[in-house]
C-alpha cells in the first residue's frame, strides 16, 4: 500500500534507506558521510513530498521528491529506497 508520509514514519524510513544502500558500502570512500545523508531522507518531507510503501503495517520503502519550485536554485532533489527484503 502507498500512502503519504507521517511524522511517525521518520525512524522506519531511515532504517529502510540505510538497509537499501548497505550492499553498496564498499563502493563509497566515505560510507559514514553517505549514510548520514541517506538518513536525512525524512527531512525532505519539510519541503517536498514523501510517499511511503507499506507491507501490512511494516514500512518497506519510500520515495521523496522536492520539485524545482521548492528546491534550492537549480537543484532537483529526490530519493528512493526499498528494503532489500521487500524488493521484487
Amino acid at each position: 500500500m502507498l500512502r503519504d508520509y507521517r511524522a511517525d514514519d521518520a525512524e522506519a524510513i531511515m532504517r529502510v534507506a540505510l538497509a537499501a544502500f548497505a550492499e553498496f558500502e564498499q563502493h563509497y570512500s566515505n560510507w559514514p558521510l553517505f549514510t548520514a545523508n541517506v538518513a536525512k531522507m525524512p527531512l525532505l518531507a519539510k519541503t517536498g513530498e514523501v510517499i511511503v510503501a507499506e507491507d501490512g503495517s511494516r514500512v518497506v520503502g519510500a520515495v521523496a521528491y522536492v520539485g524545482p519550485a521548492r528546491a534550492e536554485v537549480g537543484v532537483l532533489r529526490s530519493s528512493l529506497a526499498c528494503h532489500p527484503d521487500a524488493g521484487g
